[in-house]
């Protein structure tokens, strides 16, 4: 049985502003520990742009704004951790998009 119900990061732009949220639901009681780092893309590099490390228990909702380069792509990944009463999950996702 899985301990996290939900884990969906975003990455939205609107013009020179990049958005990164999170947004996990987990069982009742779990605790829950994630960390984001945005990234831009230049060819095979990436250049950390901004990291964060939230908390929460049973859910976290997590948004933040930075400033983005027009025509550059981002990357946003996120490293969840959620421990609960039946066992805990360990979860790795991005998402990217284009700063236009």
């Amino acid at each position: 049985m899985r301990v996290t119900r939900e884990c969906t990061p975003r990455l939205t732009f609107s013009g020179t502003t990049a958005t990164a949220s999170l947004v996990v639901k987990a069982q009742a009681g779990a605790s829950i520990e994630a960390d984001l780092t945005l990234y831009r893309l230049n060819g095979s590099r990436q250049i950390e742009v901004a990291s964060w490390s939230e908390s929460g228990a049973t859910s976290l909702a997590f948004s933040d704004t930075v400033s983005c380069s027009r025509g550059y792509d981002y990357l946003l990944e996120v490293d969840v951790t959620v421990v609960g009463d039946s066992g805990s999950d360990y979860i790795t996702k991005s998402v990217s998009a284009t700063c236009s």
